[in-house]
């Protein structure tokens, strides 16, 4: 498909299972959300139950107190996917980490900040960028200890 994340993303929801991708920035995760989002719409491939999303994306309309977050969140849910950073309301968080436990969002593109603290099963976990900017520093590699809780082998 000519990019590998979206390859592997296909690859995963195409056989039924659900992916997380982890990428550096909160911009990163809604663009790359978007872009996994519109191809997924875009050619047809059915993710789930258009009713069920339809719900999901309403309770996030709900629950957002940013307008513009929530109103994006919502569009690309309806694909069955979405994006989840520290820049969410908590409540919006619980909706996405419940729908994809629940088997109905099928790929969360995220900050590190899902790793930690929280338990969601993935068939894949992808690493989009294994460095990040660290103020005073510039861009870091991941410590190992984040990768692992990353890729669940912590």
């Amino acid at each position: 498909m000519g990019n590998p994340v979206l390859s592997l993303v296909m690859n995963t929801i195409l056989d039924g299972g659900q992916a997380l991708v982890f990428t550096n920035s909160r911009s990163n995760t809604v663009k790359l959300a978007q872009q996994l989002a519109q191809y997924i719409c875009n050619y047809g491939v059915k993710v789930i139950e258009p009713r069920e999303l339809s719900k999901v994306s309403g309770a996030i309309l709900e629950s957002s107190q940013s307008r513009l977050l929530g109103e994006e969140l919502a569009k690309i849910v309806r694909c069955g996917v979405s994006f989840h950073h520290a820049g969410l309301d908590m409540d919006v968080r619980s909706i996405i980490e419940d729908s994809f436990r629940n088997r109905l969002i099928r790929v969360v593109v995220a900050t590190t900040t899902l790793a930690a603290g929280v338990n969601l099963p993935a068939r894949r976990v992808i690493i989009h960028d294994y460095r990040r900017y660290e103020p005073g520093f510039g861009m870091e590699e991941l410590p190992v200890m984040e990768y692992k809780q990353m890729s669940g082998s912590w």
